[in-house]
């Protein structure tokens, strides 16, 4: 690697920090600075960053307490940034260059919401279009039915699409403070919901198209699904476009 490409890559890093910083997500910034000195030869510079944790851990059980006066938080949280910030400058370049090399914990909370948004709005219109097949074919739905069907599925869809839209007008701008990042866990809940959603839809309506229901048992389970399928899913969306 070149050099001039070195130095950039250990100033992105230590940008990225300063960033969380400004964002006053001290504890992700903090976090990201004890794994980038965990090897054994930054002793020194990591029991400087593990103190600063601890200061950080304190301030954090004064917020839950909630018995310091608000001007004395402030105060406080100030000098943990300042002190962060420090920090942060003092960072070795070949313990910031391996961080910035290294792959981050967790999963994108930016390619999550990409990924949900892609997904709900593939699925649903998949879903529409599936009940318009049937009605075009003579499966089992009348226009009337069809009509019926898109008012139980397009509501919900039209909600979790507008908190979806509000979320990338708010976050237009090209300048983020820091990439956040959620557990695998939550990531492979949110896909699978997004996916199993529609997927059981298809299911209830093929159904219908095979003679197995009528268009009130339809109704009925359709009904259920978006009361309680998309009941989780509506609390994924809520969490990752409202910050829940």
């Amino acid at each position: 690697m070149p050099v001039d490409t070195v130095a950039i890559s250990q100033q992105q890093f230590k940008d990225e920090l300063r960033r969380l910083v400004a964002d006053n997500r001290l504890q992700e910034a903090t976090k990201r600075l004890k794994k980038a000195a965990s090897g054994d030869a930054y002793g020194a510079y990591r029991a400087k960053v593990l103190h600063h944790a601890g200061q950080l851990s304190a301030y954090q059980e004064l917020l839950i307490v909630d018995t310091t006066a608000p001007a004395e938080l402030a105060r406080n949280r100030n000098r943990l940034s300042l002190g962060l910030l420090e920090l942060i400058d003092k960072l070795p370049d070949d313990a910031a260059l391996v961080a910035r090399d290294s792959p981050p914990e967790g999963f994108s909370e930016d390619r999550l919401k990409r990924g949900m948004f892609k997904l709900l709005l593939a699925g649903k219109v998949l879903v529409i279009l599936f009940t318009g097949f049937l009605w075009l074919t003579g499966s089992g739905l009348t226009f009337e039915n069809f009509t019926t069907v898109a008012g139980i599925l397009i509501p919900v869809f039209a909600t979790y699409l507008m908190i979806m839209v509000q979320d990338v007008t708010k976050n237009r701008s090209i300048l983020q403070p820091g990439d956040k990042r959620v557990n695998k866990g939550f990531a492979r809940l949110a896909y699978t919901l997004v996916i199993l959603y529609p997927v059981v839809l298809i299911l209830i309506l093929n159904l219908l198209g095979s003679g197995s229901i009528t268009f009130t048992q339809l109704t009925a389970l359709m009904a259920l699904v978006e009361t309680f399928l998309g009941a989780y899913l509506g609390k994924v969306v809520f969490g990752l476009f409202r910050g829940e």
